[in-house]
């Protein structure tokens, strides 16, 4: 809530799964945590690629999703409609759009702005 301002929205529905967090201390132990994430979310809970967006709050040269052409043994995408494919894209750029799950990362230094974008981007599961 605090990074939103408006009105007190009452959502109709099922509560929703609980945001999963990780904690990671180097660019390695990042990659290990999305494939195992990425491998849950496609394999265990069967959710299309295509419904999956990594978000960065990093840009393109200092973040460590485009050094990568796939994860979890899915190909990675920056073209936001490219059917059986992962979106890799900045927070900044995913303004507007939404996916049922969203990997949100690299958020040191991110301003208030960006990780509002961020957090409000999936439907289903945020990570």
């Amino acid at each position: 809530m605090r990074f939103y301002t408006g009105g007190t929205v009452e959502v109709p529905g099922p509560e929703g799964p609980p945001v999963e967090r990780h904690v990671y201390a180097t660019e390695r132990e990042l990659l290990e945590q999305l494939e195992a994430c990425v491998r849950a979310w496609v394999e265990e809970a069967e959710v299309p690629p295509e419904e999956i967006a990594l978000l960065t709050a990093h840009s393109r040269e200092r973040s460590a999703l485009w050094k990568l052409s796939s994860i979890g043994g899915v190909a990675l995408t920056d073209d936001p409609w490219e059917p059986r494919k992962i979106l890799r894209c900045s927070v900044h750029r995913f303004k507007g759009l939404e996916r049922l799950v969203v990997g949100l990362c690299e958020l040191d230094g991110a301003s208030e702005r960006a990780l509002y974008v961020g957090l409000s981007r999936p439907s289903v599961l945020l990570c």
